[in-house]
């Protein structure tokens, strides 16, 4: 599989730099479905990750409300349910999951940026291969909660609350995103710097101990599973882990362009107070790496939409070279766990 993950990497990349030059609408949309459908196409077909079992596993016990099912959240146990019930099999849940995923995140690359290959291209060497290829609920969960945006910058606080419920019903960590809501109107360039300040220095305080007592005091059973489970789960990150780096780099650029990019980018202050919290979250939680990770990946998604922006600025073609090299690093690096990966029909 991963020699046809290389070839839609190159093709993706190719079609970036479309977003350069002006092509016809309508063949602009045609290759933008066309992309969407192989990459819906790969991520419905793919099989032995890590976590393709437990999901299969867990679609295969729907109902036993007294199994490891019951441990997902409710709008994902009873879509698998209601599949179940209409004779689905497992590998057509999890296609039918990538399709919504998928669907999801191209109409959001389409209604944020006009940039859409160059966020697609973004979107696949990370974002797909972890979430989509993975952890398909918190894939879900996070392209629908990025449709709250606007409601936020409106201060539409009840159908910003019914879409954040609605991206719950799939992964709990989407309640996470009203912090975006109430910090919106407070957040200035001056306090982004000071938020982010605040996340570095609590990181050289914050560690696993700290994790320890809040489980006591509050008993929250995710945080006994992510204390008590793989190992992995405990690394430290560092407060300089590449991740945090770019993210820095990306909030930096913005800040200082903030002006000209607020008259090009829709909902800019909504896009740059999610990152601003994404940066913090890392930086705080560093030392406990998938609470700092799994939240933080919430709030950067809209890295989306800001990291294509950089080509309103001066210099377009420096900053899509630099694009470019960033999505080959970060697909580059993903090489060894997807040579496990193969297609459902070569099994």
């Amino acid at each position: 599989m991963l020699e046809s993950l290389i070839l839609v990497y190159l093709l993706i990349a190719f079609c970036s730099f479309l977003d350069l030059i002006l092509i016809p609408l309508k063949l602009k949309k045609v290759i933008y479905v066309f992309l969407g459908f192989i990459l819906i196409f790969i991520s419905g077909l793919r099989y032995g990750d890590r976590d393709y079992f437990n999901y299969i596993n867990g679609y295969n016990q729907a109902p036993l409300w007294d199994s490891e099912f019951m441990q997902m959240e409710i709008g994902y146990r009873y879509l698998a349910y209601l599949l179940k019930i209409f004779g689905f099999s497992a590998e057509a849940f999890i296609f039918i999951f990538s399709i919504l995923s998928v669907t999801i995140a191209f109409i959001f690359f389409r209604k944020y940026t006009p940039f859409v290959f160059l966020a697609v291209l973004i979107y696949f060497s990370h974002v797909f291969l972890l979430r989509d290829m993975l952890q398909i609920r918190s894939a879900l969960s996070i392209g629908i909660v990025m449709f709250s945006i606007p409601y936020i910058e409106q201060r539409s606080l009840k159908k910003a609350i019914i879409i954040i419920s609605i991206a719950g019903l799939f992964h709990f960590l989407s309640y996470f995103f009203v912090l975006v809501y109430f910090l919106y109107p407070f957040l200035t360039k001056k306090r982004a710097i000071y938020i982010v300040l605040l996340g570095f220095l609590l990181g050289m305080v914050i560690n696993l101990t700290f994790f320890e007592y809040l489980f006591k005091l509050t008993k929250i059973n995710i945080l006994h599973w992510y204390l008590h489970g793989n190992e992995l789960y405990k690394k430290s990150l560092g407060l300089l882990n590449p991740v945090l780096l770019k993210q820095l780099i990306i909030l930096l650029i913005v800040i200082l362009n903030y002006d000209l990019l607020e008259v090009k980018v829709p909902y800019l202050k909504v896009l740059l107070t999610s990152y601003v919290v994404a940066c913090f979250w890392l930086s705080a939680f560093n030392d406990f790496s998938i609470f700092a990770a799994r939240i933080s990946t919430l709030f950067s998604n809209v890295e989306h939409i800001l990291i294509p922006s950089l080509l309103f600025l001066k210099g377009k073609e420096i900053y899509f070279l630099g694009i470019l090299a960033y999505t080959y690093v970060a697909f580059y690096v993903k090489w060894e766990d997807l040579e496990l990966l193969k297609f459902v029909f070569n099994t």
